[in-house]
């Protein structure tokens, strides 16, 4: 078979390895000989966002101690072999009494696969960053052509259109900034956080502000109690949470309803929930809500959004050491929630 296959006895020795496992592997006959440990131990195994995999880590090791792993993705760098990516399988074996005898486990060369999906990374991100200047003057010359209007008076078509040029011109800055995301997410590297400590309930009331023009903002009512701690949080990526989930909240719930921001404490933590009245969301669909670009069969309707929102707000949510979640039912909307961590 194309794949790599190897079989191993119940003390961790190879007993069948077919030649793709051997080069893959770049094991020689004196290595085949080796302890299970050692032999591992050359292959400097890594995890796909570089982290050392330990011996016991790794998917052979683990079906010998009974345990099954499936697209397991794993880099090994052998010592007498190129690098390779691979995915792999492994179980364990057992007669029929149930006592286990040893272990399968299959391999997968995915490195093609992988070096594909760098270069469409650096591809997407070399976009993104092109496109940020010249968007950022777009940006910059509709305020200042937005205020002019306002001073002179002028109330009509023109300003209309300055305010349509500045909206659209933000709503392609999310969109950018969330694509650059999406690449370090699906790439497994960790996100750069800028936390600071901010007063939560006056950053939604501003953000309300800001986004006045973009979103139908007037629909959103904001609910607190007395007093909340600070939260300690990147407020780039806070505003990008709290505005993907207030654009699907307002997309997918009718004009003449409210959307609910509600924050309070919750388990040591700051806790933002935001509800729609809306039609809900089908219980076939919830599993895979997180998913990028899997777009909502309602939102077929509208094509303005790629469907990578929710799958960003979870990604950023999660680098605060934040959990996220959702509550639905169809015909009476949707609560989308989320935490982050107190200053």
């Amino acid at each position: 078979i194309p794949d790599g296959l190897l079989i191993y006895g119940a003390g961790g020795e190879i007993v069948r390895i077919n030649s793709t496992a051997a080069s893959m592997l770049g094991y020689g006959a004196a290595d085949l000989e080796r302890p299970m440990a050692e032999r591992l131990a050359l292959l400097r195994m890594e995890t796909a966002d570089g982290k050392p995999l330990g011996t016991e880590q790794s998917p052979p090791w683990r079906a010998l101690r009974g345990e099954s792993t499936s697209g397991f993705v794993v880099v090994l760098h052998p010592p007498s072999a190129r690098s390779v990516w691979i995915s792999s399988s492994a179980a364990p074996l057992r007669n029929g009494e149930g006592v286990l005898m040893g272990a399968v486990v299959a391999m997968t060369d995915i490195t093609s696969l992988h070096d594909l999906q760098e270069q469409r990374s650096k591809y997407i991100l070399g976009i993104s960053h092109g496109l940020r200047t010249p968007l950022t003057v777009v940006q910059g010359q509709a305020e200042l052509l937005l205020r002019s209007l306002e001073r002179a008076g002028l109330n009509g078509r023109m300003r209309t259109s300055a305010r349509a040029v500045l909206t659209s011109s933000r709503r392609m800055s999310v969109m950018l900034r969330d694509m650059v995301d999406l690449m370090h997410l699906e790439s497994g590297e960790p996100l750069r956080l800028n936390p600071v400590s901010l007063d939560v309930v006056s950053f939604v009331q501003g953000l309300k502000e800001r986004l006045s023009g973009i979103l139908e903002i007037d629909r959103v009512r904001v609910e607190y109690p007395g007093q909340l701690p600070p939260a300690l949080v990147d407020p780039d990526r806070l505003e990008r949470i709290l505005t993907n989930l207030l654009a699907n909240a307002l997309k997918y719930s009718d004009p003449d309803t409210e959307v609910t921001v509600s924050l309070g404490p919750r388990e040591g933590k700051i806790a933002i929930v935001i509800t729609d009245l809306g039609r809900g969301i089908p219980k076939e669909e919830m599993p895979h809500l997180f998913e990028p670009y899997k777009r909502r069969q309602l939102a077929m309707e509208r094509r303005e959004s790629v469907g990578l929102g929710l799958y960003v707000a979870k990604g950023l949510v999660e680098a605060h050491g934040g959990q996220i979640w959702v509550e639905s039912e169809e015909g009476k909307g949707s609560s989308f929630g989320f935490t982050l961590p107190t200053a």
